[in-house]
């Protein structure tokens, strides 16, 4: 029997605390220690959900020899240098969406696991969803994919619309839409092209362009829209809508990934599918399966199978950063290779 993940949490906010409750169900994971500049944060965790102490200093989980593995969640700009610092600690890593806010250091934290050779899983949890799952079975070669995320308007003093900490919602909630977009149409992407600005915030108090419109094309030639803003939630299709075309089947997801329909020329008629259908117990959305894996992976070594790689992670950024040059120039932008 494989020994149980004894797992650490570097912040404590409204992320790590969804995440905790499926670690503290999950029957091979022992919550061990809390880290949060908010003492009182890391206090109310360890006394919700158990363990031997709260900190406010990261660097004692790093040291601590009795924590395998660290869920972080952190405000975004502080993601690189907690990650690269748990692998040279030689713990295993979860960590919340973005990996990094700059390509560089992306590559750094890349660079940091390969040379430890511990378990990196950036949380993109939309890639577990049942239903997408199920739509990659579907469509193996998408020629057209769409993905749309859009949210009621954030908050000025949100602290993921500040440029610095969280680099807004174009970033901070889009690296989801580009990874999942990518993560379905199975393609390298090359360039994107946008358009957009700062539309739904006062652009004389804020640099953070907040809605785009973006065309992402791939190597072979294929494509895939994509839209990111704060502008209002969509009731009909709900805040993650998602697309995708092979000319026999059309797929679409909606309410919140907890729906789909299928239709096309391969059909006599149209289906719907409810993820609650499809995989009973399942979380709709992903969350649970994503800590399954990575406890799976920690314990096992083995590579992540659906669970998004440094390398991953650093092509959302890459993307979202792209975006942001072609709306300010007005030009198609490259994509790095790989």
């Amino acid at each position: 029997m494989a020994a149980p993940v004894r797992l650490g949490v570097i912040g404590c906010g409204s992320m790590a605390r969804a995440h905790l409750r499926n670690a503290a169900a999950h029957p091979a994971v022992q919550l061990q220690a809390y880290a949060d500049v908010r003492e009182a944060a890391a206090q109310e965790f360890l006394h919700t959900f158990g363990g031997r102490y709260a900190t406010t200093d990261p660097a004692r989980l790093l040291r601590d020899e009795g924590i395998d593995a660290l869920l972080i969640a952190t405000h975004h700009d502080s993601h690189a240098a907690l990650a690269i610092a748990a692998a040279q600690a030689g713990k295993h890593v979860l960590i919340e969406k973005p990996l990094a806010m700059a390509v560089e250091d992306c590559r750094r934290v890349e660079e940091a696991v390969e040379r430890a050779g511990i378990v990196l899983v950036v949380g993109f949890k939309l890639r577990f969803a049942p239903l997408v799952q199920e739509a990659r079975r579907l469509i193996e070669r998408p020629v057209l994919t769409a993905g749309q995320m859009v949210d009621n308007r954030w908050a000025d003093t949100h602290w993921a619309q500040d440029p610095v900490k969280g680099g807004g919602n174009v970033l901070s909630q889009g690296c989801h839409t580009f990874d999942l977009v990518c993560y379905l149409h199975r393609g390298t992407p090359v360039e994107v092209y946008a358009a957009g600005g700062t539309f739904t915030h006062d652009p004389a108090t804020t640099s953070v362009i907040d809605t785009v419109a973006a065309t992402l094309r791939f190597a072979d030639g294929t494509a895939a829209a994509i839209i990111q803003s704060d502008a209002g939630l969509p009731a009909f299709v709900s805040k993650f809508f998602f697309e995708l075309f092979d000319g026999r089947l059309a797929v679409q997801l909606t309410d919140r990934l907890h729906r789909m329909t299928v239709s096309g020329p391969a059909l006599a008629q149209p289906r719907e599918l409810r993820a609650e259908e499809v995989a009973p117990g399942q979380d709709p959305e992903g969350l649970a399966q994503e800590l399954g894996e990575f406890v799976h992976c920690v314990q096992t070594g083995a590579p992540p199978v659906i669970g998004a790689t440094a390398r991953d992670g650093m092509r959302a950024t890459a993307i979202a950063l792209a975006i942001f040059d072609s709306v300010r120039t007005g030009r198609p932008q490259p994509l790095p290779a790989g």
